[in-house]
């Protein structure tokens, strides 16, 4: 008799309730800060991305110069000013329902890779993990970055799962770009992630692994050019990034 998978998947509702929870604290945790003075004014970087993304929202789609900052969560926030009007409330929603997001796709990550109880257990814990619904709250970059190696972490187990299909482990270059483009030294993973592709021996031979080393690679520089090409153009030097 086979011994029972250990990693076989709970259900969708596991999921889902690993969402729930999560978009339940961090609603709660909005309604505990909207009367604080942090609320409504911006400090730091919070203050640059705010006014990046209104005059991106205002139609300078392109601006000016070679990207000093990584552009991803500035255009977020322009993409969502156009939509909601400078409405902070919204922009902080958006991210709490990112954040829940993250949180099961955390948990399915665990359960793909470890087994089904790391992995509800990882998606809870995030789910409550105080510096992670902080991060969601702010006018800040850090709510993509939880979001994005989320996403990561569950496409890079769903290309495990897949053997090396070429088009699984491009989407798991695609995402490891965008979160490059959240947060630039992310780019440091790119060997380790093609170096970890090509050791995995269970999926085949040389050939085989070349090519999905091969489609991460392009799902990374496809997520990367539209930068790279615009900081050409507009700025006159070639930066994948900033």
């Amino acid at each position: 008799m086979r011994a029972p998978d250990i990693r076989q998947r709970p259900p969708l509702g596991a999921w889902v309730a690993i969402g729930t929870l999560a978009l339940a604290v961090r609603f709660f945790y909005l309604w505990e800060i909207h009367d604080a003075p942090g609320f409504t004014r911006l400090v730091g970087d919070g203050v640059v991305y705010d006014d990046w993304a209104r005059a991106l929202a205002a139609g300078d789609w392109l601006g000016q110069g070679i990207f000093y900052q990584a552009p991803l969560y500035p255009y977020f926030l322009g993409v969502l000013y156009a939509v909601f009007g400078h409405n902070l409330l919204a922009v902080r929603i958006v991210q709490c329902i990112l954040g829940a997001l993250a949180c099961a796709l955390l948990g399915a990550a665990g359960s793909r890779l470890f087994c089904r109880t790391i992995g509800v257990f990882s998606g809870i814990l995030l789910a409550v993990y105080p510096t992670a619904f902080f991060a969601d709250g702010l006018i800040q970059k850090s709510s993509l970055d939880i979001f994005f190696v989320c996403l990561f972490l569950a496409s890079l187990a769903a290309a495990i799962e897949l053997r090396a299909r070429p088009l699984a482990w491009l989407a798991c270059g695609v995402v490891l770009g965008m979160l490059a483009l959240t947060r630039e030294n992310a780019l440091a993973l790119a060997p380790v992630a093609v170096a970890f592709v090509a050791l995995q021996r269970r999926d085949g031979g040389w050939r085989t692994r070349a090519l999905a080393s091969a489609s991460l690679v392009l799902g990374i520089a496809l997520a990367l050019s539209p930068v790279a090409v615009r900081n050409t153009i507009v700025g006159g030097e070639f930066h994948v990034t900033t």
